[in-house]
């Protein structure tokens, strides 16, 4: 598995935009991963994924910050900078109940660690926030694996891997 952070991403490519924008990223971090010219195509809801069988990728953005994941199994991942909201008042309404106990206990940090492994696990599935919004747990999961880390403060990361 690799990790692509690029900071100030829209500056790389001034002139793209959105999905366009995206694309490009993926295949600089593929060149960069050692991977040039694979082709970046879309599932029916939108997910990235290579001409490739054994080669998967993930994105994220946040404010200046674009991550992409490059892996050899299914995966996700998610950026995200903490901000003022009520993270409570959120967690009850998408979270699991452990998952807005957890958020309940330790606040606001906790949420949006939780926050990224949602979008992370959404992500691997492919389903996008369609999982966020069921409030499916990514606490003690059996099918999956999360990498959580701080990239800076207030910047928080999920990476999700199927399990072998």
């Amino acid at each position: 598995m690799e990790i692509r952070i690029y900071e100030d991403y829209r500056e790389m490519f001034p002139d793209r935009k959105g999905r366009e924008l995206t694309d490009r990223l993926l295949s600089h971090a593929l060149a960069d991963a050692g991977l040039p010219d694979l082709e970046i195509l879309r599932t029916d809801k939108g997910k990235p994924y290579v001409n490739s069988t054994n080669i998967y990728i993930s994105a994220s953005h946040s404010k200046n910050l674009f991550a992409c994941l490059i892996g050899d199994r299914p995966l996700g991942i998610d950026l995200q900078h903490g901000r003022k909201l009520d993270p409570d008042k959120i967690a009850g309404r998408y979270f699991a109940e452990e998952e807005a106990e957890l958020v309940r206990k330790l606040g606001a940090p906790e949420f949006f660690r939780l926050w990224a492994r949602k979008e992370a696990f959404s992500k691997y599935t492919g389903r996008g926030l369609e999982d966020v919004m069921a409030g499916i747990s990514v606490l003690n999961r059996m099918d999956v694996e999360f990498l959580d880390f701080q990239w800076e403060k207030d910047v928080y990361c999920s990476c999700c891997i199927k399990k072998e």
